[in-house]
């Protein structure tokens, strides 16, 4: 990690593009004076509207929640956010917008194309696509901040309200992780740890595995 670019006026992103290198990293000397180049640890604590982790699960754990500044968490990556860091909402009271509201953009769209919801037609799916997550996004914040738990807890809940058929909400598949690891583990590097087929695991066959 290189560290954190930060330009209090918004960055130019045609110049970060242009910055890129061959495997894409920002080439921090071809960038023009303006921005300002902090610490890989900074990017929390800035002062912005909207923070959007969108690297790695866990980047925002409960040691480092509070030092966000930001009014809104938008989940960009997959539980970049730690089940225990959900708890505190930072500095400013942010808000969370969970990963898979944040992601249902391309799966609610193909997913009302294919049931007829909306037609053939790219500008319509994204407008009609626009007003769903408009619409859940208000009621998970709502109910969020209403009853006080975390908008994961939250959205999971509208969710099976609609349809109580949703299999068991987990945050970590275990057919897909390393045999017999924590989410905790996965950090460690422990070479002990194999990866195994998933078909192996305990509880194959299980409905709500």
């Amino acid at each position: 990690m290189k560290g954190t670019i930060y330009h209090p006026e918004g960055l130019n992103l045609e110049e970060l593009t242009a910055a890129k290198d061959q495997i894409g990293n920002i080439d921090r000397g071809r960038l023009a004076p303006g921005p300002q180049l902090l610490g890989w640890d900074e990017w929390m604590n800035l002062d912005v509207d909207v923070l959007v982790p969108a690297a790695i699960g866990d980047a925002i754990r409960e040691d480092n929640v509070r030092d966000i500044r930001a009014r809104l968490v938008f989940e960009g990556a997959n539980c970049p956010v730690s089940e225990q860091a959900e708890a505190h909402p930072g500095q400013n009271g942010a808000a969370t917008i969970p990963d898979f509201i944040a992601h249902a953009g391309a799966a609610g769209g193909l997913g009302m194309l294919l049931t007829g919801q909306a037609p053939p037609d790219a500008s319509r799916i994204l407008e009609e696509s626009a007003i769903r997550l408009k619409k859940t996004t208000r009621e998970v914040l709502t109910v969020s901040r209403d009853r006080g738990i975390p908008s994961r807890r939250a959205a999971v809940e509208l969710a099976r309200s609609v349809c109580p058929m949703l299999r068991p909400y987990r945050r970590h598949s275990p057919k897909w992780n390393l045999t017999g690891a924590s989410p905790e583990e996965l950090w460690t590097g422990n070479p002990e740890l194999h990866l195994q087929d998933p078909a192996q695991m305990p509880g194959k066959g299980d409905p709500d595995e």
